[in-house]
């Protein structure tokens, strides 16, 4: 099974209305998913509507959005994907 068939799994028709009426809804401009465990946040992501503007997705730190980049690299390809990594000197 590949990658895009799984991501098709995962985007049922009720999880695509729901995320497509928060992204659709021009009062919200933020909007915080929890609960998700794994690789779905990204398969989540992946399937975001494709707006003009680009979607920000801020991590806890630099492993996790190491992860979640890779996810969606592999997803998506890396040619849409970036990582800004923080700037923050410990």
């Amino acid at each position: 099974m590949r990658i895009s068939e799984l991501c098709d799994l995962f985007d049922t028709p009720s999880r695509h209305k729901a995320i497509d009426g928060i992204v659709g809804n021009k009062k919200i401009k933020r909007a915080a998913i929890d609960g998700l465990a794994g690789s779905s946040p990204a398969m989540l992501f992946s399937r975001l509507p494709e707006r003009h503007a680009p979607y920000l997705i801020v991590a806890n730190d630099l492993d996790e959005a190491g992860y979640m980049y890779n996810d969606l690299c592999r997803i998506n390809g890396d040619k849409d994907v970036l990582l800004f990594p923080s700037g923050y000197k410990r």
